[in-house]
């Protein structure tokens, strides 16, 4: 019998977690890298390459319909048992997706090179950035821990490179 018990309690746990609290942790994380993304555009200084990404919000759409579609469901079941738990749980999971739908559109539509660091979907400082390559008009490098950064299509590759190798960024 209290094996039982504890089995349910455990499910409740895990479903708490997994549909509610780290999607809603998620949306609020979300939320505020949207508030604060104007201060950190201005702490990136001025650009020298912006990496414009056309309609990438259409990678999202899916999303977006899944969202509504469980919002939908969501209120048809409120409605009809009175149950508001589920309605509670895609609003949650809905404010997660959306945020990160912005989020993707905001630092997408500005990625690129620019005095201080570079924003590829976040600002990364030139103290983060482990190393380049340069291949042609493409550049690539690692940030962080092993994360990797690449744009293609650069016109003024040269004063890119001066600005990597002026930051004691190493090449590859």
């Amino acid at each position: 019998m209290n094996v039982d018990i504890l089995t349910k309690l455990l499910w409740a746990l895990f479903l708490l977690l997994n549909f509610f609290i780290i999607p809603l942790l998620s949306g609020i994380i979300g939320l505020i890298r949207i508030l604060t993304f104007k201060n950190k555009l201005k702490k990136a200084g001025k650009y020298y390459f912006v990496l414009k990404v056309v309609n990438s919000f259409k990678n999202y759409k899916i999303l977006l319909i899944l969202g509504i579609i469980l919002l939908i469901c969501s209120i048809f079941i409120l409605f009809f048992t009175g149950e508001s738990l589920l309605l509670i749980i895609s609003l949650t999971i809905i404010i997660w997706w959306g945020s990160e739908i912005i989020i993707v559109n905001l630092y997408g539509n500005n990625n690129g090179i620019y005095e201080n660091g570079i924003i590829y979907y976040d600002i990364i400082f030139w103290k983060e950035i482990h190393s380049y390559k340069i291949d042609g008009k493409d550049i690539s490098g690692y940030y962080r821990k092993d994360n990797l950064f690449e744009f293609k299509n650069i016109e003024n590759i040269n004063a890119i490179r001066e600005l990597f190798e002026g930051n004691k960024i190493r090449e590859k």
